[in-house]
This record gives C-alpha cells, sequence and structure tokens, in this order.
C-alpha cells in the first residue's frame, strides 16, 4: 500500500491471486481508523468483494466507484464513523471478521 502526499492510501491488488485479494483488502480495511478510507485498484469489476463487505461488515463501510474501465476499477473504500452508542466491535472497532 503506498501513501502520496495528501494521506490517501492506495492498494493495488491486480497482481494477486483471487484469495490473496480479499485478504490484503480486508486487512488494510481493518486498520482504517473511523472515517478513513483507501483506494482500491483492480483489473475487473470487486463485485464479489463488495458482497463480502456487505456480509462481514454490515453498514460499517463506505462503497465509492470512481473509475470503470475495462481493464481497471477505481473504487474508495472507507470505515464509517461510530454512532455514539454503538456495540464493542461495532463501525469503530476492528473486527477482522471479513478475512478469515
Amino acid at each position: 500500500m503506498s501513501q502520496s502526499n495528501d494521506h490517501a492510501r492506495s492498494l493495488d491488488i491486480r497482481p494477486l491471486t483471487g484469495t490473496e485479494r480479499h485478504v490484503a483488502v480486508f486487512r488494510n480495511f481493518d486498520i482504517l481508523p473511523p472515517g478513513g478510507h483507501f483506494e482500491l485498484v483492480s483489473d475487473r469489476e470487486p463485485v464479489d468483494l463488495l458482497r463480502r463487505f456487505e456480509t462481514f461488515q454490515g453498514g460499517c463501510f463506505t462503497w465509492e466507484c470512481r473509475m470503470r474501465r475495462r481493464d481497471e476499477w477505481l473504487v474508495t473504500i472507507g470505515r464509517r464513523r461510530a454512532p455514539a452508542n454503538a456495540v464493542r466491535n461495532g463501525c469503530g472497532e476492528r473486527n477482522g471478521r471479513g478475512w478469515q
């Protein structure tokens, strides 16, 4: 993962295998602070990855597709800020369940 001057993180999963892709993405998500985000670069539409986020992270993430090309997709993935009354291991906690 790289960082630019504006502190936006970028994760290019194109050279990784399917399983490695999901592990890398969820590990990067798990270290995000509430309100943080990173840019995902993929060579295909990451629809399976979005389904895993919906399954394991519920409403605790944001997903914005910023670019769609035949061989390149750019998605911004973020961690929502936890509401004040959130339970432990909610949106603001790192639960790590997504990539296990």
